[in-house]
């Protein structure tokens, strides 16, 4: 349970504030990434590959880095605070892989720096049959100045999602189901997603799917190993959000 007040979806992601061993190289040299990363597992390597925006650099890390010295790459001292954006891409294949330990698998990427867990297994049924209900998790990492500290943080941002199918695992939408099962189906379907309790709409869908789902998937993966070499811990209390005047 969490103290009165207002949060929000947001949790902080502590790692240690280090030098760290990458292989860097010229981004011109690999104006796309695409032919690495397609050679890197054709050659079954751990390696990340990652370019920030806004970034003259390529940088290379995971397990197997050091193959990188054969394409260009060479070692480089990087502290994490100061490339952010790359910090916060690590930290989010940190949750990533994390999250497989639990049968949560990253559909493909749709949007840079986002991505969607799902779990075959993680999914409610209507009384009906008819219809699976499966609750996906939405993931990004941002990161801020804290203006008392004076320092960057980084945090981790977990949102709910859904996806519906049908007993052959075909995708369905509103429409779809109250065509095929009627408006009941749907109703239960949207009480399963908290948009609805018995007596109409949930007022507290957002707190409920905080306490009931977004928390507990951040409790299940709060340590993390990330994939430069060292570990982090995800707070798994959420930013309080201050109201002023």
């Amino acid at each position: 349970m969490l103290d009165s007040g207002y949060y929000s979806n947001m949790f902080e992601v502590v790692a240690p504030d280090i030098e760290i061993e990458f292989m860097t190289a010229e981004r011109k040299i690999y104006p796309s990434l695409d032919e690495l990363r397609k050679e890197i597992t054709e050659n079954g390597k751990e390696v990340y590959v990652y370019a920030p925006e806004f970034s003259t650099k390529i940088f290379g890390y995971g397990r197997d880095a050091e193959w990188l010295s054969s394409k260009g790459f060479t070692s480089e001292l990087v502290r994490l605070i100061e490339e952010p954006r790359l910090t916060g891409r690590i930290i989010l294949e940190g949750v990533i892989e994390k999250a497989k330990e639990f049968g949560y698998l990253p559909l493909p990427e749709k949007e840079k720096g986002r991505r969607i867990l799902y779990n075959e297994n993680d999914f409610k049924e209507t009384s009906d049959g008819n219809v699976r209900v499966y609750k996906l998790f939405d993931i990004r990492v941002i990161f801020l100045r804290d203006l008392v500290e004076d320092k960057l943080k980084f945090y981790l941002i977990v949102d709910v999602k859904y996806s519906l199918k049908d007993k052959s695992n075909n995708p369905l939408n509103f429409k779809e189901i109250t065509s095929k099962f009627g408006s009941n189906t749907l109703r239960e379907i949207r009480q399963i997603q908290k948009d609805l309790i018995p007596t109409g709409r949930n007022p507290e869908v957002s707190r409920q799917r905080l306490l009931e789902d977004i928390i507990p998937f951040v409790e299940n993966i709060k340590k993390i190993y990330l994939p430069c070499g060292i570990e982090a811990e995800i707070v798994s209390e959420p930013t309080r959000i201050i109201v002023g005047v």
